[in-house]
């Protein structure tokens, strides 16, 4: 059944696919539907769908093939010229799940969608913001998703995204990152 199933279908299921033993064969073909570009564009997945299934696999056989497929979904996203300020909400509310059927968290969704600007700007200032504000230091060949779980995670009290943004540009932040250090 697995060949046969859309690219949806089995992400959805990469948790029963460990969990019932599915052969590495088997499992190399999923990863192949994930780090091919147009099954990715053809399935019009949005990159949380990608994120929720890396959150949610058990084996790590799985992260590298998500990172590729989420990586993919990413190609509409325009890019950036000059140098862009990515502001990332990581007050107490944005800690609640996106929805009742989501175990994904809305800080999760906001650093997904923040580093995905980030990535596609010529050069970027990403800022974790709550009462107060940190600027987020990216790494070289950074793995975007295991990256959300580092940068959008903390609880930074209350959103105060107009003192960050005075206090941002006040201060002169500069953590100026190109798209080629980043990922």
């Amino acid at each position: 059944v697995l060949p046969s199933m859309g690219l949806m279908a089995q992400i959805r299921n990469l948790r029963n696919f460990d969990q019932t033993g599915v052969s590495d064969e088997l499992a190399a073909q999923v990863a192949a539907r994930l780090a091919d570009l147009e099954q990715v564009r053809n399935s019009r997945m949005f990159p949380l769908r990608f994120l929720s299934a890396y959150k949610n696999a058990p084996s790590d056989r799985w992260k590298w093939p998500l990172e590729r497929a989420v990586q993919h979904s990413l190609s509409n996203v325009p890019t950036l010229p000059g140098r862009t300020l990515v502001l990332l909400d990581c007050s107490g509310s944005m800690r609640d799940q996106l929805s009742g059927r989501s175990e994904l968290m809305r800080c999760e969704a906001a650093a997904l969608f923040g580093l995905a600007l980030a990535k596609r700007a010529e050069y970027a200032d990403v800022v974790r913001y709550g009462t107060d504000y940190q600027p987020v230091k990216l790494t070289g060949g950074a793995n975007l998703l295991r990256e959300v779980a580092v940068v959008g995670n903390p609880d930074m009290g209350g959103t105060d995204t107009y003192g960050t943004l005075a206090k941002t540009y006040q201060s002169g932040i500069t953590i100026p990152v190109t798209s080629a250090e980043y990922f």
